[in-house]
């Protein structure tokens, strides 16, 4: 027994002395050091994916000029031309064809005889609201506008005067757009006769002061309606009533002698759609006397440019195209200072202050399917006072 033991010791202790030994001992290899992995070069971070409406647009452009024409109708006036010609130059290769019309009277026939005998001229049309939407909208001349409207900073509400969608002046929202406004017709003042913050309110032109020293335009040919028509909806029949009557003033048909009735001091107050004519006199050196007036309690407005995009255009890309690139800040800068405009949006210079809506006014929307039938009743009603 004890032997055994000694012997267990005496193994086990060589062993571990072994152990040592050979763990002292300088022929012993040292440990190889690890090796360092050799880096990788990191690949290149690819490109973020471009937004589906930037590919569209992208896609857009050269399907436009593949067509090589935008076919428009539009009213008279040469900033029109100007207009296209700058969106020619923004997209080289795509021609604007334009047909241009004084009234409703005549391109709402064209229109409807065309399609009756299967043509299809027209890509897009800038015009009044009220006769393409009570004329030709029955024959369906037209494809919805807001599904050819794609682009954020167009579709983006802070961009435009009371939101994107305030744009569309029919009654589904779907056929139309308004990118322009102002307010119609207007009241002017000789500043000799009207001192300042004498009149702010409409209500201010019941003063006995004005009896008998107001122009307006002829009631009796429709004249002044949308503004009759605000003054009924904001103040009642009664107002209107003591305005055109009880005020005893003078209607006349013709805008210039309008202006020319406060320039020369003969009225005091002028309503109508003066503001080309009040331009021609202070360019010969009259009217300075003369200066717009806006209430803090009604007004009416009305729109400059109404978007239509017709319905089997010839050339939907680039009517498309020109619709987009129109709505932008970009195009609207363009367009409207061609035309004279105020545009609906808020990053555009307008191209007169005076007739720039105001924030905090009831307004009446004359360009409007929704106040058609206002209109005509006010119409109606004030041919009766004035027959």
């Amino acid at each position: 027994m004890s032997t055994t033991r000694r012997s267990f010791l005496r193994v086990g202790g060589l062993t571990v002395a072994g152990a040592v030994a050979g763990a002292c001992s300088p022929s012993a290899a040292p440990s190889a050091p690890v090796a360092a992995p050799i880096a990788t070069p990191a690949a290149p971070a690819a490109p973020p994916a471009k937004a589906v409406w930037e590919q569209e647009w992208e896609q857009l452009a050269p399907a436009a000029k593949a067509e090589g024409k935008l076919s428009l109708l539009t009213l008279s006036g040469p900033g029109y031309r100007k207009g296209a010609d700058a969106f020619t130059a923004a997209f080289p290769g795509i021609a604007v064809e334009m047909q241009q019309f004084s009234s409703a009277a005549l391109y709402t026939p064209k229109v409807t005889d065309e399609r009756k005998a299967g043509i299809y001229s027209f890509d897009v049309a800038l015009t009044a609201v009220t006769s393409m939407l009570l004329t030709l909208r029955p024959i369906g001349a037209f494809d919805p506008i807001r599904t050819a409207i794609f682009r954020p900073d167009v579709l983006d509400d802070k961009a435009w005067r009371n939101g994107f969608e305030a744009g569309f002046p029919d009654n589904e929202k779907n056929i139309s757009y308004v990118m322009s406004e102002e307010l119609i017709p207007r009241f002017i003042v000789d500043t000799n006769q009207v001192k300042e913050g004498e009149v702010k309110s409409a209500r201010d032109l019941l003063n006995p002061k004005w009896r008998g020293k107001m122009v307006l335009a002829d009631v009796r040919q429709g004249g002044s309606s949308p503004m009759l028509a605000s003054f009924r909806e904001n103040f009642g029949d009664d107002m209107v009533k003591q305005l055109l009557v009880d005020q005893q003033p003078t209607f006349a048909r013709d805008n210039r002698a309008i202006v020319e009735g406060v320039v020369r001091g003969r009225y005091a107050i002028g309503l109508g759609n003066v503001d080309s004519f009040l331009q021609s006199f202070r360019d010969e050196g009259a009217g300075q006397n003369v200066k717009g007036l806006n209430f803090t309690d009604a007004g009416a407005v009305a729109t400059a440019g109404a978007l239509f995009l017709m319905n089997r255009a010839p050339h939907p890309n680039a009517a498309k195209l020109f619709i987009n690139w129109l709505l932008t800040k970009e195009g609207q800068t363009i367009w409207c200072n061609f035309n004279s405009w105020n545009s609906r949006r808020l990053d555009v210079p307008p191209s007169s202050e005076e007739i720039v809506p105001r924030p905090g006014v009831k307004y009446f929307y004359a360009a409007r399917e929704s106040t058609a039938a206002a209109q005509a009743a006010s119409r109606a009603f004030t041919e009766k006072l004035v027959p």
